[in-house]
């Protein structure tokens, strides 16, 4: 669609981040942010990250503009990535660093809110184990204190495709009123 503005779209472990971004982009042509990570591909994820190794990682420090360390691995973007897109997922301190780093097109955060039950079931559905669950739910309660200050508008993502509809609302009245 190629937008206005950037959409940051944030939310804790098993808050519907990918799921949400993945359906704006396949039913109404937006493109997102396909960022660098160290981390290991998991099972059945297919177009949510560019896999490389430490060095690979390293070589690219100086060019990003987003970058976040979570679990021992690193993630990150370029200037030029997050240029030709419409959506980027983020979490808090990815979204820090963001700001101030990145020197293109305005952006606007969007906060995913999800009730803690619903992301530990979506969690555990993809295949996360109960240790890495309660690992995941512990760090964010500490990670996302005070993102609803960061953020432009809070979207609930109880149910999947209201919160996409939110979303892609949200998204054409910025876009319409050159906010």
């Amino acid at each position: 669609m190629n937008t206005n503005n950037l959409y940051i779209i944030s939310g804790k472990s098993g808050s519907g981040k990918d799921h949400v971004v993945d359906r704006l982009c396949t039913d109404y042509n937006f493109k997102k942010v396909i960022s660098y990570t160290t981390r290991p591909r998991r099972k059945h994820e297919e177009n949510t990250h560019i896999f490389v190794n430490k060095k690979t990682f390293s070589t690219l420090t100086k060019d990003l503009v987003a970058y976040t360390y979570f679990n021992d691995n690193e993630y990150g973007a370029t200037n030029q990535q997050v240029n030709e897109c419409d959506i980027y997922i983020l979490d808090k301190k990815g979204i820090e660093y963001f700001k101030e780093h990145y020197k293109g097109k305005p952006f606007k955060i969007i906060y995913l809110d999800v009730p803690q039950d619903v992301c530990r079931l979506r969690m555990l559905k993809r295949g996360d184990s109960h240790e890495e669950v309660n690992k995941r739910i512990e760090n964010d309660k500490i990670e996302f204190q005070g993102i609803e200050k960061l953020a432009d508008i809070i979207i609930p993502n109880r149910y999947f495709n209201s919160c996409v509809y939110d979303i892609r609302e949200y998204m054409l009245n910025c876009e319409k009123e050159g906010k």
